[in-house]
């Protein structure tokens, strides 16, 4: 997607970006202690747990940590 001028102001871009880490909850309570938001708490999905955090300008990264076998 192509962010134009038409884009609203204060949007957020709309590129996702995944890490995997080893441990989610531990990255979701790092991010905290650094003033990062918590947009979605880590969940269990049927390939791993996931959070999606947020810095001060609103760029959301998430996290991810891949459950063992799955083709992550």
């Amino acid at each position: 997607m192509r962010m134009t001028d038409s884009w609203p102001a204060g949007a957020p871009a709309p590129q996702k970006v995944y890490f995997l880490v080893e441990n989610t909850d531990h990255a979701v309570e790092a991010a905290q202690a650094s003033s990062g938001e918590v947009p979605s708490p880590g969940r269990d999905l049927p390939y791993g747990r996931l959070a999606v955090l947020q810095d001060p300008k609103r760029s959301r990264l998430r996290r991810d940590r891949a459950v063992a076998g799955s083709a992550h």
